[in-house]
C-alpha cells in the first residue's frame, strides 16, 4: 500500500486529484495539504511514497520544497 501526499494551495485541485487516486486505488491513503510548509513538516511522520506537488505556491514554491527535500 502506497501513501500519497498532495501539496497544492488550491483546495479544489487537491480534491480532484484525491478523488481520482481514490477511484483508481481505494486502499491508498491520501494526505492533502494546502500549505507547503505544513506538508514539509509532516514528511517524516507520513513518509509518502508519492508526492503530487504544485510548483506555483505562496510561502514556499514547489522548487523550494524540492530543494529542501534534498
Amino acid at each position: 500500500m502506497k501513501k500519497i501526499m498532495l501539496v497544492d494551495d488550491v483546495e479544489i485541485a487537491n480534491f480532484i486529484t484525491a478523488s481520482l487516486v481514490n477511484l483508481l486505488y481505494p486502499t491508498y491513503p491520501v494526505y492533502e495539504f494546502t500549505k507547503p510548509v505544513v506538508a514539509f513538516s509532516e514528511l517524516n511522520n507520513i513518509k509518502p511514497d508519492v508526492i503530487f506537488l504544485d510548483l506555483n505556491m505562496p510561502e514556499m514554491n514547489g522548487w523550494e520544497f524540492l530543494e529542501k527535500l534534498q
